[in-house]
C-alpha cells in the first residue's frame, strides 16, 4: 500500500530526526473505518515504531463513530467543543485551495496567488487555536476580495484531480502534478476535503431509507450538512438561523470571480442525491 508506506514512513523517519522526544510525544491518526489501510493503522504504526526501538509512545485513534477505538487514559476530546472549529477549517482550506488555483495562472504579477495563499493560511493557525470560526469566515471574505484583485481576465483549460484520497492531496504522492499542470497554463480544480466528509450523510441517508441502518438523528444531521433550501436553516436555541455547511462553502466561494463556475460539491452532491428520491 503506497500511501500507507509514505505516511508510517514519515513517522518512524520524524523521531529518527531528533526533533521529537519519544518519551515526550504520541502519535494521533484519523481512522474511518473504510477498507485496507483506513482500519489499520493502528497496528501499522504500532509495529513500525516497535521495530525501531519506540516501543513506549502512545498510538492514538483518532475517530468519531468508526467504531475502531484505541483508547488512552490520558488523551480526552471534548467533541462538542473542537467539532464546529474542525468542520470550519475544512471549509476555510477548501476555499483558499479554490481561490489559489483559480488564481494563480491569471496572477498579473508573478507569485501573488501564493504569497496570498501563505498568508491566510498564516493568518487562520491563531484563530484555529483560540477556537474562533467565525474570524475564519471573515478571512475569508477578506481572502476572495484580495484573490480578485490580483487576477487578469483569461479562459483557460481545466483540469480535475480525482483519485485515492491521499494522492489527490499529497504532492509528493502525486509527484506535485499540480504544478505541472500550472506550469503549462491549465487550471487545476483542485480536490475537496469537504466532499470527503459531506458524503457519508449521503451515504447514511441511503442506507436508512434501505433499512440496512437504524434512523437516529438522520434529518437533523442532513440538513445541518448538505441542506440546499436556502428557507430550510437550522435554529439554534437563541434563534439565530444558521446556514448548512454547504451554503457556507458556496457563500464564500461565490464570493470569488473566479470561483463562481467553478465545480463545487453542489453538481456531484445533487446527482448522488436524485438517486436516492
Amino acid at each position: 500500500c503506497y500511501p500507507a508506506t509514505l505516511i508510517v514512513g514519515d513517522i518512524v523517519k520524524a523521531f529518527k530526526s531528533g526533533r521529537y522526544d519519544p518519551e515526550n510525544t504520541a502519535v494521533t491518526i484519523t481512522q474511518t473505518g473504510g477498507q485496507c489501510r483506513a482500519s489499520n493503522y493502528i497496528s501499522l504504526i504500532k509495529k513500525a515504531l516497535v521495530d525501531n526501538g519506540y516501543a513506549n509512545v502512545p498510538v492514538i485513534s483518532l475517530s468519531f463513530g468508526s467504531g475502531i477505538n484505541n483508547e488512552q487514559p490520558g488523551f480526552k476530546i471534548n467533541w462538542l467543543k473542537i467539532i464546529p472549529i474542525a468542520l470550519s477549517s475544512i471549509l476555510y482550506s477548501d476555499c483558499i485551495s479554490k481561490f489559489y488555483y483559480a488564481s494563480i495562472i491569471r496572477e498579473k504579477r508573478q507569485g501573488e496567488a501564493t504569497a496570498l495563499k501563505d498568508k491566510y493560511i498564516e493568518k487562520a493557525k491563531d484563530a484555529i487555536l483560540q477556537n474562533e470560526p467565525k474570524i475564519l469566515y471573515q478571512y475569508l471574505s477578506s481572502a476572495a476580495k484580495e484573490f480578485n484583485q490580483i487576477c487578469k481576465n483569461g479562459s483557460y483549460p481545466k483540469v480535475g484531480i480525482v483519485g485515492e484520497i491521499f494522492l489527490k492531496f499529497n504532492p509528493f504522492a502525486q509527484k506535485d502534478i499540480t504544478h505541472w499542470l500550472i506550469d503549462r497554463h491549465i487550471e487545476v480544480v483542485p480536490p475537496l476535503l469537504i466532499d470527503f466528509f459531506l458524503q457519508s450523510f449521503v451515504n447514511l441517508k441511503n442506507n436508512q431509507n434501505n433499512h440496512l441502518q437504524k434512523k437516529k438523528y438522520t434529518r437533523f444531521y442532513y440538513k445541518l450538512a448538505i441542506q440546499q433550501n436556502p428557507k430550510d436553516y437550522i435554529c439554534n436555541k437563541r434563534n439565530r438561523k444558521r446556514i448548512s455547511l454547504f451554503h457556507t462553502f458556496r457563500k464564500y466561494l461565490y464570493k470569488s470571480k473566479r470561483c463562481r463556475k467553478s465545480n463545487i460539491p453542489e453538481r456531484s452532491i445533487r446527482r448522488r442525491l436524485a438517486n436516492f428520491r
